[in-house]
């Protein structure tokens, strides 16, 4: 059973141009 969904990698690459 899949509660959550996977992280593209976008969000991903978002995620470090962003610096969280």
């Amino acid at each position: 059973r899949q509660n959550h969904p996977p992280i593209p990698a976008f969000v991903i690459r978002i995620k470090e141009e962003r610096g969280e």
